[in-house]
């Protein structure tokens, strides 16, 4: 059996994305492959106790956020820009039926084009 990455994401998270944008490439590279493992932030957040506002409630965090994202989308050179809305929790449920399929990196390449 070969060895696998596990990716737990969420496809809301920018960072997410970006992580998607190096990670397939570097399993390949190394003879592993990526397990997908879609997860909601927003519920792991309240799991894990953490009640507060969202970042997009507080301005500067999400500036300061926004900028990071920037750089590291450049880095990479990979384009970036935010959802059109955050109903993401139907794409995070199709990643489980592309996993069922074995198809979840052609899966989540499509999602993120769409999203």
């Amino acid at each position: 059996m070969q060895e696998s990455i596990d990716f737990y994401f969420d496809m809301m998270s920018p960072f997410s994305y970006l992580a998607h944008t190096q990670l397939p490439d570097l399993a390949r590279k190394y003879g592993l492959t990526v397990k997908y493992l879609p997860m909601s932030i927003p519920v792991a957040k309240i799991a894990a106790g953490n009640y507060g506002p969202s970042n997009r409630e507080v301005p500067a965090k999400i500036k300061v956020m926004l900028q990071d994202i920037k750089r590291w989308a450049a880095h990479y050179d990979v384009p970036f820009t935010f959802p059109k809305n955050l109903e993401i929790e139907p794409w995070n449920i199709g990643v489980l039926y592309a996993n069922d399929k074995d198809q979840a990196e052609a899966y989540v390449n499509a999602a993120y084009a769409k999203i």
